[in-house]
């Protein structure tokens, strides 16, 4: 075919790929199993998303203090992140404002995941979004 040329992901960018291919309508169809018209990626994505999280698939990407198993199936804990956590609690729990957490964090050479400073929205992202 030449006409309603589709690009297909050999490998799903969802796991990395970049490379192409073209196909035509039908075979682009043939290949996610659809039969009927009105190929839609936004619903494909959706579903392929919905099937690997069907699957115990952890998608996205981890909270601080884990990061995600290279199979994506177990959240691992990160020791560094997982004793800042426990420093920012232990300073608010002292009474400490984010302003000084943040600057306690700085000023002993602790940098966000990111290698960058912190500012008073990471620390508090971070104990907010533990569970």
């Amino acid at each position: 075919a030449t006409e309603d040329i589709h690009q297909h992901h050999v490998v799903p960018r969802i796991h990395g790929g970049t490379r192409t291919i073209p196909l035509c309508y039908c075979c682009h169809m043939k290949v996610h199993g659809r039969k009927a018209k009105g190929l839609n990626h936004r619903n494909l994505t959706t579903a392929g998303l919905q099937q690997k999280k069907d699957q115990g698939f952890i998608l996205g990407k981890a909270r601080y203090g884990y990061r995600i198993s290279n199979c994506r199936k177990r959240l691992i804990e990160v020791e560094e992140e997982q004793n800042i956590i426990g420093l920012v609690s232990n300073l608010r729990s002292a009474g400490k404002t984010w302003q000084k957490v943040v600057n306690h964090l700085n000023d002993s050479g602790y940098t966000t995941r990111t290698g960058k400073k912190w500012r008073k929205q990471n620390a508090y992202l971070i104990m907010t979004q533990r569970s």
